[in-house]
């Protein structure tokens, strides 16, 4: 399986003969399957936009025009997850629900809150997503973000 993403198209024809030709090269690596839109992974803007095209574009969620749904649905994908994404102000005092969560985690004595050593940044990149590579192992699509992606993502 591989993936198909980063899609863009002005009209229906054109969004065939993109994902048409990504088929062809796909089936071509041998590929018998491919997930579409998805970019290189679900780190980067996994799915199809289908309900909320009035809100601005999430960090990391794929953001498309309310016509590409019916385009890559002619195409035979259909959806094999749900996707969400949560709006949160972080300028305003958090909902109780949360600040119930952070007061609890903030109780637990095994938990330790910190700031980033800055003059440490690149290893604690590295234990930030160590830590996030664990957590989301267990998760549908995970793919572990490596050590280069990781040195990358510290530099940038």
């Amino acid at each position: 399986m591989r993936l198909l993403g980063a899609l863009e198209a002005d009209d229906e024809d054109i969004a065939k003969a993109l994902i048409a030709t990504a088929e062809d090269w796909l089936r071509k690596e041998g590929m018998t399957r491919a997930m579409a839109p998805m970019n290189l992974s679900v780190w980067e803007e996994p799915g199809l936009l289908v309900k909320g095209h009035d809100h601005p574009p999430m960090v990391m969620m794929g953001h498309h025009s309310a016509k590409y749904q019916p385009w890559i649905e002619a195409r035979d994908y259909h959806p094999v997850k749900t996707l969400y994404t949560y709006e949160l102000d972080i300028t305003k005092p958090f909902p109780p629900l949360i600040q119930r969560i952070v007061s609890s985690g903030e109780r637990n004595s095994r938990i330790k809150i910190r700031g980033v050593d800055l003059k440490k940044f690149d290893q604690e990149a590295a234990t930030i997503l160590d830590i996030l590579n664990d957590a989301w192992r267990d998760n549908w699509g995970f793919v572990p973000i490596t050590d280069t992606e990781i040195a990358y993502t510290g530099k940038n």
